[in-house]
């Protein structure tokens, strides 16, 4: 708020010595103000938000008042958790699980290009995060981005070659796009890490319709 009233006045001012042509004449550059101020504020004041200054704080409260009040928080609507989680973000881009928070709720609301922004900032902070990496990937691939879901689920298998979850969808890419050499590349390696978990195998068989 003081922010917009500093720029306000910057620009009042420059008005009024541009229509009294930088000459000194104190009262009438008074007047001039006076005359460009008072239709702006009755105009902001009948058309605008006196509201929208204190609306951060609101926003705040309402969060604060949802975290001590699990049924409360239920009612907090997905556009107000971005919008506080974005200002707190700015603040603590180290907060990892506010991205998470951030980008799933994104998601959750089908706003996709907010979610793929949020989850590119996290991976900023927190490049090796499993989390970050197969959400993200997992997001690429339901946009139809699958050559970037693959890139992120490989990056992510040579980090955590034990994400099962991240190798079955990545088969899964690999399959639906015809990629059968890699498909088979990969599923080979995942019953070789598998190898003795008998209904593991089974179940992936399945799955994929493998005989």
């Amino acid at each position: 708020m003081v922010i917009v009233f500093t720029l306000f006045t910057i620009i009042i001012i420059t008005c009024a010595l541009y229509l009294n042509k930088f000459k000194k004449r104190p009262l009438r550059f008074f007047l001039t103000i006076l005359i460009i101020v008072t239709p702006t504020t009755l105009i902001y004041f009948k058309k605008g938000n006196i509201e929208s200054y204190s609306f951060k704080d609101k926003v705040n409260q309402i969060i604060e008042d949802g975290s001590s009040n699990p049924e409360k928080f239920k009612e907090i609507s997905p556009e107000i958790l971005v919008l506080y989680l974005e200002e707190k973000l700015k603040k603590n881009p180290n907060d990892l699980q506010g991205w998470l928070i951030l980008a799933r709720t994104c998601v959750f609301s089908g706003y996709y290009q907010k979610a793929d922004k949020y989850y590119k900032n996290a991976l900023k902070n927190f490049p090796l995060n499993e989390d970050i990496l197969l959400e993200y990937a997992i997001l690429k691939k339901n946009i139809n981005q699958t050559k970037s879901a693959k890139d992120y689920l490989y990056k992510l298998k040579t980090i955590s070659p034990n994400n099962l979850k991240a190798r079955e969808i990545l088969i899964e890419i690999l399959i639906n796009n015809l990629l059968h050499n890699e498909a088979e590349k990969e599923l080979n390696e995942l019953f070789n890490l598998k190898y003795d978990d008998e209904k593991y195998i089974k179940k992936i068989k399945k799955k994929f319709e493998l005989n």
